[in-house]
């Protein structure tokens, strides 16, 4: 029986090794906000781990009618260039999936919120997160959008999609993230479990590459609500230097 005992503890130690900081979103959690980053009108409990999740609108740019107007051109795609202090990656985004989404998505770009937004959080195999507004008072000009989730649409390499609370499907604003390639099961697992969680509202379709250069990136332990941690925190300063909506 001891014996037994001695094989068995050190599997079980590297199962949970393996699993790490995924351990959250294998049980289905969704991409979730920093304490700083909730709109004033949302909850103030705690976070969880998830992936990032909640967006929100920003003063009004030349996307200045309802989120509704805003995506009138539903089923045409919209092209955008990603660009970041590692490159330019090009996306697709798509308005007949997440209209509104993509319309907050394209206002907020359109206002210059994201320009030179520092990235802060990624996990190698899983995905990299954007558009933490930079203080209480830019997170509170923030407003939730409607959670619009498929059925069909997948979190796989490239894929855009929005960071929430847990507890509140209708809390994204700014923050979103983009799926990094996943290297082992664990990856595909959690990329998984996002599917229906999150909001997919588009994909990246050229400069792959970049996405794999940022995850090279080391990273460090950080604060992921109360008694948690995570290593997730770049070392080196990944920047989102601007989102350009192609015309």
């Amino acid at each position: 029986m001891f014996r037994k005992m001695r094989i068995l503890l050190p599997f079980g130690a590297m199962m949970a090794l393996s699993a790490g900081c995924y351990q959250e979103t294998r049980r289905g959690e969704t991409i979730s906000l920093d304490d700083e980053e909730t709109p004033a009108s949302q909850p103030t409990s705690e976070p969880t781990e998830g992936v990032t999740s909640a967006p929100a609108e920003v003063p009004a740019g030349p996307l200045a009618a309802t989120p509704t107007s805003q995506a009138k051109d539903v089923g045409k795609k919209i092209r955008v260039i990603i660009e970041t202090n590692f490159g330019h990656m090009e996306a697709e985004l798509w308005p007949d999936q997440a209209p509104e989404t993509v319309a907050n998505f394209v206002k907020l770009a359109r206002s210059g919120f994201y320009e030179n937004l520092p990235s802060h959080r990624m996990l190698p195999g899983f995905i990299v997160q954007f558009g933490k507004p930079e203080s209480p008072a830019q997170a509170r000009e923030l407003k939730p959008i409607r959670g619009e989730f498929s059925d069909t649409l997948k979190h796989e390499t490239g894929t855009l999609s929005m960071a929430r609370r847990q507890n509140d499907p209708d809390s994204a604003t700014s923050q979103f993230f983009i799926c990094l390639r996943p290297k082992l099961d664990v990856h595909r697992r959690a990329l998984a479990s996002l599917d229906g969680q999150s909001a997919i509202f588009g994909k990246v379709v050229r400069g792959l590459g970049v996405l794999d250069e940022l995850e090279a990136v080391p990273t460090t332990q950080q604060a992921r609500g109360t008694g948690r941690t995570e290593r997730s925190k770049p070392m080196r300063r990944i920047l989102l230097r601007a989102v350009r909506i192609v015309e």
